[in-house]
């Protein structure tokens, strides 16, 4: 099985971004020159044809058609910036939306070539407007139900009786084009004897009654159909292939960004009252809605390219049997077959040489010993597969979690031992931090191939500390790494005083919950020095430690520090704000890949448990769980990918997309751990059951490296920064 609404982003586009800075600067004239007033749902409400017609000129509309027909042969991506655009400004676009959106690229596909050459240029030239004609007032959602129809006549035109009713802008357009049927109802066919016809709204016989929505305000109509006859040449596409073509027509009418953006002026003006008040809870209030708001960005329209589909798995033993399903033994750390390489493949396809924190020559999975970390060694005597992308990594972590089992940490093993030498035997404790610093090379994108792999497996290892955190972090503070098989982990404590003492740094304070502080042998600790902050690293041997753990029973520790000595770097304003978003971060790539994890597990067991004769799958209150579930995972999975990518290509805004991603992740944990447990039900709640391992996790790790409420306050400031102006470019800019 697979999830197709697990996709990931589509890749930057320069054309995008320049046609967006021209759009940008057009809307800025506009308003500048009172053309028009910013307001909501202009998509539907903002009837302007001389807006239309400008957007034309500038080839703002038609923009991916062929020129021969109008159009200008640019991307998808470009024309999603404009659309984009238009749509944050509050722009008026509604007399010619729908038939740039839908209707045109429905021509394109099924009219005519007379059809095409006759109507297309004048719709990417503003001139030509068009309406939806599929519901009526009896068939809403039931749109097999509709009973207006089309008969011949003796001269081969159509006769049309019926009515349409929601039809917007109907009084301000020129054609419809309008589901009908031309053949009798076949109740064992319900979707045969439809079809399509372009029916020009000046014919006789059709009137146009307004609908008033709540407000006054006039879009809706019920256009009534009385004796109308429409040309025989004007039947769209192929008679009686109706359901179709018009199904077809709706993939183009429900994937644009206008049913969330269509209300962003109300957020604009909404940053604008932030900064005027100055109010911290409201700060707040602004960054939790444009954090999980931000997952229905753009980017998660494209298709995953090489990612590969989610599949169910494939267990053993009978289906649907609730206790009896697999969920002991190895075989707990496997969700769909191939499920943790495909989940990981999103956020972990080859970003290019070099990615990651300084230059990475070419990783090699090796064991790591101490004479192998001297940058003078001779590292051609290295044996070991090269790994040259994300499939071995992800491969070669799932090999080991096979031979590990999962469990739940206790005070008597505190964490996964065996997994961690079996790591580091391979160098993977080691992946993305550079050979020249004691790594073992590689990428960024293989760094978080391991993390998500490990974190989807529930493996109980401080990988994620270690590589995306302390390790990137002591690297850049020009700090000695320290042996990558032994675990690094990281702290922060402003109450940690770091002073200088000679050649070294003394630190006196405590710091809390520190993760694996139990285990790690040595800690990068965030600290505060008599200038600010510094990155001290020390070993934990000997410190004066009181344990306790998270939810899940991973080891949270508290050192307390007096006088303790340590090495030292001062870090300034910038990368201290890094370095915590990279510990956000870290713990977003692990939100993601649970979440992942979690939702195919539970679409498996869904497909699998027999209730009442059926899989549950089979029931809509299901289906609409597991829908939800889908599309929270596919939001956090696409604001976290792109944060990963903005730390690779070192964008100054890494720490807003990181802030956004674990906003995102966190809002996401209690839709899909709560939905995951409603499906499983009792057995989703017993210890015996794998879903816990995560869920648990979940639930500890949505809280650590920052809350939701924090991050969502360093994102509104950020989005702020430059005024409440600077609210959509900076969101543009960073998710």
């Amino acid at each position: 099985m697979t999830n197709p609404l697990t996709l990931a982003p589509a890749p930057r586009s320069e054309a995008a971004e320049q046609v967006r800075g021209e759009v940008r600067d057009f809307l800025a004239e506009e308003l500048a020159a009172g053309t028009f007033t910013t307001h909501v749902d202009t998509w539907l409400s903002g009837v302007d044809p001389e807006f239309s017609r400008k957007l034309g000129a500038r080839g703002w509309l038609g923009m991916t058609w062929p020129k021969q027909y109008g159009g200008h042969e640019r991307t998808a991506m470009e024309r999603y910036a404009v659309t984009e655009e238009l749509l944050a400004a509050g722009a008026p676009v509604a007399a010619h939306w729908i038939a740039d959106r839908q209707s045109g690229p429905n021509l394109l596909r099924y009219g005519t070539e007379a059809q095409r050459r006759e109507i297309l240029p004048r719709i990417a030239r503003g001139e030509c407007y068009f309406v939806i004609g599929m519901s009526e007032p009896d068939s809403g959602s039931d749109l097999a139900s509709i009973r207006t129809k089309a008969v011949r006549n003796g001269d081969g035109d159509w006769v049309v009786n019926g009515a349409k009713v929601w039809t917007s802008n109907a009084h301000a357009s020129h054609y419809g084009i309008v589901l009908v049927r031309t053949a009798p109802v076949d109740t064992a066919n319900r979707h045969a004897g439809m079809s399509q016809l372009l029916v020009d709204l000046s014919l006789p016989g059709i009137t146009v009654n307004p609908i008033r929505i709540l407000d006054g305000g006039h879009h809706f109509n019920e256009v009534v159909f009385e004796d109308v006859v429409v040309p025989g040449d004007m039947l769209l596409g192929t008679e009686g292939d109706g359901w179709h073509q018009v199904t077809a027509e709706l993939a183009f009418e429900r994937s644009g960004p206008e049913r969330f953006l269509s209300t962003y002026p109300l957020v604009a003006e909404f940053g604008r009252r932030v900064v005027d008040s100055g109010d911290p809870a409201a700060l707040a209030a602004l960054g939790l809605a444009v954090g999980p708001g931000a997952g229905a960005a753009p980017d998660v329209a494209a298709d995953r390219g090489g990612a590969g589909p989610r599949r169910a798995a494939q267990h053993p033993g009978r289906a649907g049997q609730g206790r009896r399903d697999d969920v002991r033994g190895r075989r707990d750390r496997r969700g769909p077959a191939g499920g943790r390489r495909a989940a990981v493949a999103g956020l972990a396809r080859p970003a290019g040489a070099g990615a990651g924190r300084g230059a990475a020559a070419p990783a090699r999975l090796h064991a790591a010993g101490r004479h192998q970390r001297d940058p003078a060694r001779d590292r051609g005597a290295w044996i070991g597969p090269a790994m040259s992308d994300q499939d071995l990594v992800v491969e070669t972590v799932q090999g080991l979690l096979g031979r590990h089992e999962p469990f739940d940490p206790t005070p008597e093993r505190r964490w996964d031992a065996g997994l961690w030498t079996a790591l580091a035997g391979t160098g993977l404790t080691g992946v993305g931090l550079p050979e020249s610093a004691g790594g073992s090379g590689g990428e960024l994108a293989d760094a978080v191939a391991v993390v998500r792999t490990l974190a989807a497996g529930a493996g109980a290892v401080p990988v994620a500390e270690q590589l995306l955190v302390a390790g990137p972090a002591v690297i850049a503070a020009g700090l000695p790494l320290p042996p990558v098989d032994e675990p690094l982990t990281f702290g922060h404590a402003e109450n940690v005083a770091a002073t200088p003492a000679g050649d070294a740094w003394s630190l006196t304070g405590t710091v809390a919950d520190v993760p694996w502080g139990a285990t790690a042998a040595h800690l990068a600790l965030l600290a505060t020095g008599p200038d600010g902050a510094v990155l001290a690293l020390l070993p934990t041997a000997g410190l004066a430690a009181s344990a306790a753990v998270n939810l899940a029973g991973e080891p949270r520790s508290t050192f307390t520090l007096d006088g303790v000595p340590a090495v030292a770097a001062p870090l300034n304003a910038a990368q201290v704000r890094e370095l915590r978003a990279g510990y956000a971060l870290a713990r977003a790539v692990q939100l993601t890949a649970a979440l992942e994890q979690v939702l195919a597990w539970t679409v498996q067991y869904a497909g699998e448990r027999q209730q009442f004769g059926r899989s549950l799958a089979k029931f809509q209150a299901i289906q609409m769980e597991l829908a939800e579930m889908a599309g929270e995972v596919t939001a956090v999975t696409a604001l976290t990918d792109a944060a990963v990518q903005s730390l690779h290509h070192g964008e100054g805004d890494f720490w807003l997309a990181a802030a956004a991603a674990k906003v995102r992740a966190g809002a996401a944990v209690e839709v899909v751990a709560r939905l995951a447990h409603q499906v499983h039900g009792a057995i989703g709640f017993t210890q015996e059951h794998r879903l816990h391992h995560l869920t648990k996790r979940l639930w500890s790790w949505r809280d650590e490296a920052g809350s939701e409420l924090l991050w969502s306050k360093v994102l509104a400031q950020g989005l702020l920064a430059e005024g409440p102006d600077g609210l959509w470019p900076a969101l543009t800019r960073v998710v």
